[in-house]
């Protein structure tokens, strides 16, 4: 079985020749089109990186020291991250 998300590698010529090779033994599957709006642990990837970029940290130290700070940030917003998963979920299921 292949799922099939649109990835250039999985659009490659090998793997077409191998499921055509197949004859059949090899279901494809397409997943619908990516969208980050309706994901919200995505959202969620967004914000931490673009808070954790804005430390400017290149040592792995300096990193996990930013890391840490957008985390303890989140311990507030509690209410706002699960208003995201829950309008994620409202968008997906309709």
């Amino acid at each position: 079985m292949v799922i099939h998300d649109g990835f250039p590698a999985h659009r490659a010529i090998e793997v077409k020749t191998l499921i055509r090779k197949s004859e059949g033994m090899i279901q494809v599957h397409r997943l619908p089109a990516y969208n980050p709006d309706l994901n919200a642990l995505e959202m969620l990837w967004g914000m931490g990186k673009r808070q954790v970029s804005r430390y400017g940290a290149r040592a792995q130290e300096a990193l996990l020291g930013a890391v840490n700070r957008f985390y303890r940030r989140l311990r507030p917003r509690r209410r706002m991250l699960r208003q995201t998963f829950q309008k994620a979920l409202s968008c997906s299921a309709s």
